[in-house]
């Protein structure tokens, strides 16, 4: 996929949550990363996963989504571009 796929999930599993220092920390560091486009994310992440800390710090904040039952939210952002891109 192009674009700002990624930049647009994240929007939608931050609203309406209150993050801890760490977390937004990381939140920054992906979302500028996912503003630069969909390629640049992914590349972010391959940073990430060969960070042990950060990807300590990135399996936290994914935690903290799934306790937020955000789960759904982002289903349906991957559904509905797997329909519209194919």
């Amino acid at each position: 996929m192009t674009g700002n796929f990624y930049q647009v999930g994240l929007g939608l599993l931050m609203k309406d949550v209150q993050f801890t220092q760490d977390e937004l920390a990381m939140l920054a560091f992906l979302c500028k990363h996912a503003a630069r486009g969909d390629a640049e994310f992914e590349a972010a992440l391959d940073v990430i996963h060969n960070d042990l800390a950060a990807t300590k710090a990135l399996n936290r904040l994914k935690d903290t989504f799934r306790s937020l039952g955000k789960a759904p939210i982002l289903q349906a952002h991957y559904d509905r571009a797997n329909r519209v891109y194919g």
